[in-house]
This record gives structure tokens, C-alpha cells and sequence, in this order.
């Protein structure tokens, strides 16, 4: 049956108050519609969103949770964020069965669910885009509790984390911290701040590293911080997975989660599989906790093999997290 028609079902059994009629029908649309593509089911999200004022709990949660999974499972694992979807109104709503949607897995990747993303969307509030003085995006960044990093800093405090290459005093090719600015797209992308004070950094060849003071506080939860131990290669026999959050090409804000094995670890440096692109330098990797690991800063096709093995691979790399803390930490201690 056309995907219109089993939409338009939904729709009407919704408007007429039939909740599980409506909630069945769009199981059937996600699961026998024929042309139900990413493009028909966000355009479907859309209109309950827009028109029906659906939001992520409340009447209709159930509703949002199935139709934003089967878009996400659609558009291959990556996710760009915007309006009140970036923004996380509302609680978390519990994600009702999509078994109907989803009855095969014909890949490695696994599908993930709703509770899982949200928890995604919540760290994403913590991630700004670092932009030259005309509004081009220029790289990526996070918030950290300046107490990670600073002795007796204000409780509250925040610090900014990025890459070296894109703010920096020294390297030439970087943005020099006067002309930064940085906005919060899944906080509110329409306040803009500037770089308070140049705090530390460390060279690309090096650590590849640069913490910041804005001139302004990010009402976001801190995002919580990995084990201080080596990451392993596997995790429950599955090898491990990393998540990157930025704004590829300098683009909107976006969860890259597709394609994303460990392919190698030799202290500081990790490396991956997860998609980035130009504008990603200075993202937060993830575990599957959602639990900071890294500071993205490069890729390359010919990346050299880590654990000391010779040759090459296709990788991305970022810089093991606790040891940028080390020594920023290090560097800001107060001399007596």
C-alpha cells in the first residue's frame, strides 16, 4: 500500500482521538509503506510535529519515539539536529515497540534505541560551533567543568575545548582567539560568545589542543567523562564503537554514528572508523555510554598503524581526554 495512504489513516484516526488506532497504522506505515523512504517519514515526523504540536512526552510521545527511530535507522545511523529536536524539550519518552519496523539485520550495525539517542541529544547541548567573525563555520568544540582543569575554580565554571588548529595564538592557519566566536545550536543557537581568555594549548603534534574561557555560561548538564583507564578493543566480545557530535563542513550540528569501530590505541592517540568531515576538528568522541573518550583532530586514508604496527588504514584520530586534563591541569596550576 502507497506510504500516503497508511499516513493519512494514522493522521485521521489521530484527529478523531482513536490513540492506538492511530499508533498502529503508523506502525504498518513504517513497515509495509511502499516509498516510505528518510524523506517521507521526516516529512510525516514534521507534520505531527508542526501541525499536531507532538513533542517528545506528553500525548503523542509514543508517536514521535517511533516515527524519529525508524527515521533514524533510515538515514543510516547520522543524524543532524535542529529546531526543538536539537533543543531536547521536554523528558525522555519511552520507546514503544518498533519490532513491526525493524524485522532483519542484514549488517554489523546495530539499530539503537530512543532512550539511547536522547541521551545523545543531551550531550549535544554542550557542543558548540567555533565560527570566524562573519558567522563560517570554522570548527567544533565542548564545555568541560573548569574544575577538571583549574584548582579552586567557581563551582559552575566552564572551560572550552578544541583543537589547536582551529584556536590558536600561534599556529598559523588557526583562528586567533580576538576573532572566534562560538554559539550552542542544540542550547541556542542565536546567542553568540567570544573568547574570554586563551587559557592553554598544546601544538597539533602534540596533544592538538586549545582550552578556552568564553564570556558568557552554557546552562547544560557536564558531559560525564570515561573511565581513566586504556580504552580495549572490545567490549562484551563486540568490538568497541565511538560517537562523534559536531558540525561537519561547518555545517549544523550532527550525530555522526555509522561506521564507527576502534581500529587502534597507543597512548594519547585513538583511532577510529566514525565518519567526520572538514569542521568536525575539536568534536567530543563517545563510548556507548555516552561517556567523553576523546578530542577529534584528524583523518586520514593513509592514517600509519598504531601498537607499533607497520602500514596504513583508513582512520580518524583523537586525542585520549584524561591525558589533555593531565596536562592542562598541569600547566594551570598556580605558581607559588
Amino acid at each position: 500500500m502507497p506510504a500516503y495512504d497508511l499516513a493519512t489513516a494514522a493522521e485521521a484516526c489521530w484527529a478523531l482521538g482513536r490513540r492506538a488506532e492511530a499508533l498502529d497504522w503508523y506502525r504498518r506505515y513504517l513497515a509495509e509503506g511502499a516509498g516510505a523512504d528518510a524523506f517521507e517519514v521526516a516529512s510525516t515526523l514534521r507534520q505531527m510535529r508542526e501541525v499536531w504540536q507532538l513533542r517528545d512526552s506528553g500525548d503523542g510521545a509514543e508517536v514521535v519515539a517511533v516515527l524519529s527511530a525508524a527515521l533514524l535507522a533510515r538515514e543510516g545511523g547520522s543524524r543532524t539536529l535542529g529546531g526543538q529536536e536539537a533543543a531536547g524539550a521536554g523528558g525522555p519518552a519511552q520507546l514503544a515497540s518498533t519490532r513491526s519496523a525493524f524485522e532483519k539485520t542484514f549488517s554489523p550495525e546495530s539499530i539503537v534505541t530512543y532512550d539511547w539517542y536522547r541521551m545523545g541529544e543531551t550531550c549535544a547541548r554542550a557542543v558548540g560551533r567555533v565560527e570566524d567573525p562573519a558567522r563560517k563555520g570554522f570548527g567544533t568544540g565542548f564545555l568541560l567543568p573548569a574544575s577538571l582543569v583549574i584548582d579552586g575554580a567557581t563551582p559552575g565554571a566552564q572551560v572550552f575545548l578544541t583543537n589547536a588548529h582551529v584556536i590558536s595564538d600561534s599556529e598559523s592557519n588557526a583562528l586567533r582567539p580576538h576573532r572566534a566566536r562560538v554559539c550552542f545550536e542544540a542550547w541556542n543557537g542565536n546567542t553568540i560568545f567570544r573568547i574570554a581568555k586563551l587559557l592553554w594549548e598544546s601544538p597539533p603534534d602534540q596533544l592538538d589542543a586549545a582550552l578556552v574561557g568564553l564570556d558568557g555560561a552554557v546552562d547544560v548538564p557536564p558531559l560525564a567523562l570515561s573511565l581513566p583507564e586504556p580504552p580495549p578493543a572490545f567490549v562484551d566480545k563486540e568490538r568497541r564503537r565511538f560517537y562523534a557530535i559536531g558540525y561537519p563542513k561547518g555545517g549544523r550540528l550532527a550525530l555522526s554514528i555509522d561506521d564507527n569501530l576502534q581500529v587502534g590505541w597507543q597512548r594519547p592517540r585513538l583511532h577510529y572508523r566514525t565518519p567526520t568531515e572538514p569542521g568536525s576538528s575539536g568534536s567530543p568522541i563517545f563510548d556507548r555510554d555516552w561517556e567523553l573518550v576523546a578530542l577529534h583532530h584528524s583523518g586520514k586514508s593513509d592514517m600509519p598503524r598504531l601498537d607499533g604496527r607497520p602500514g596504513t588504514y583508513e582512520a580518524n584520530e583523537g586525542i585520549w581526554i584524561h591525558d589533555i586534563i593531565t596536562a592542562a591541569r598541569a600547566a594551570l596550576v598556580p605558581r607559588g
